[in-house]
């Protein structure tokens, strides 16, 4: 099993987006198409959780991916309070305090 963590994921795609200039769409869907992979685990993350995170940005330009993973730690932890100034985080299932 390879364990990978949110901040390699974060830091990934904002290198493929700003550095390489990959499309955003595309850096989302290869992100998961690595999750996907069986022997892949985020580490101390529901897998089903970051995947979900991810999934979140596909139709919206709004959501950035590293606000998704933050999303997906914060659920993961049982944290159903986030403070922000970012009024575009995904705020399913949580309450935002500006």
């Amino acid at each position: 099993m390879l364990g990978v963590s949110l901040l390699v994921l974060a830091e990934t795609a904002y290198v493929l987006l700003s550095v390489y200039g990959v499309p955003r769409r595309q850096v989302i869907e290869s992100l998961i198409w690595l999750l996907q992979k069986e022997n892949l685990q985020p580490i101390g993350w529901a897998k089903s959780q970051v995947l979900q995170a991810l999934m979140r940005c596909l139709p919206s330009g709004r959501v950035s991916i590293a606000d998704a993973l933050l999303w997906a730690e914060a659920h993961a932890h049982g944290v159903r309070q986030v403070y922000t100034f970012d009024r575009r985080f995904p705020d399913q299932r949580l309450t935002l305090l500006n």
